[in-house]
């Protein structure tokens, strides 16, 4: 588990976090400093929670988020982050999403074909 909110810290978030494998929490928000490119948390496929809000974040939403199948809450709100959302129709456990202030484009099918579940 990693929390860092408003702590005044500047970004960008080191790609190196990445080895932390078996991280299941990760919450950083209000980074000020340069814009940087999402980070490569690939390897953190048990993340249960992964909020990165208002970090300065630029470009698009990885595919690799649908890799982390025990993600519960998506939040990347508030950052700069264009293209289209990735599927993410099989990450069954996803309840929350937030990705507001952001720079995204249409809302794709398996967000409305979605069941109640």
């Amino acid at each position: 588990m990693l929390e860092m909110q408003a702590s005044g810290f500047e970004g960008p978030i080191p790609s190196t976090l990445s080895v932390l494998s078996n991280m299941k929490y990760l919450v950083i928000s209000d980074l000020s400093g340069e814009s940087s490119v999402f980070p490569d948390l690939s390897n953190m496929k048990n993340m249960q929670t992964l909020m990165l809000r208002s970090c300065n974040m630029t470009g698009s939403i990885p595919e690799y988020i649908s890799n982390m199948t025990s993600l519960q809450v998506l939040d990347l709100s508030f950052n700069r982050l264009k293209g289209s959302i990735p599927n993410l129709d099989n990450l069954l456990g996803l309840a929350t999403i937030y990705l507001t202030s952001n720079w995204l484009t249409g809302l794709p099918e398996w967000i409305t074909n979605r069941d109640s579940r």
